[in-house]
């Protein structure tokens, strides 16, 4: 593997890019204010306020709903098709 450390180097760099922001939105969920200010605290308020929407709750059932439609769809056409690529 004469470029083992190069490809190491560039997922490094790629993971990086990818989770740096993640892991920030994932700090500020926890927090009360936005993380620049001098007094924040850690919280769950967002989390609450969230959970306690109807819309939200909506929105994710019907979530569920489509993905499982989609799913219950796609896996049998897919199957079907394969078998008809390798006949």
């Amino acid at each position: 593997m004469r470029f083992g450390w190069y490809r190491f180097f560039v997922i490094a760099i790629a993971a990086v890019a990818v989770l740096a922001p993640l892991v920030l939105v994932f700090y500020q969920s926890f927090l009360d204010a936005p993380f620049f200010q001098p007094v924040t605290h850690f919280s769950l308020e967002a989390y609450s306020f969230i959970l306690g929407e109807s819309d939200f709750w909506a929105a994710f059932v019907t979530t569920l709903l489509i993905g499982a439609g989609m799913t219950a769809i796609a896996a049998p056409l897919a199957g079907f098709l394969a078998f008809l690529i390798v006949r």
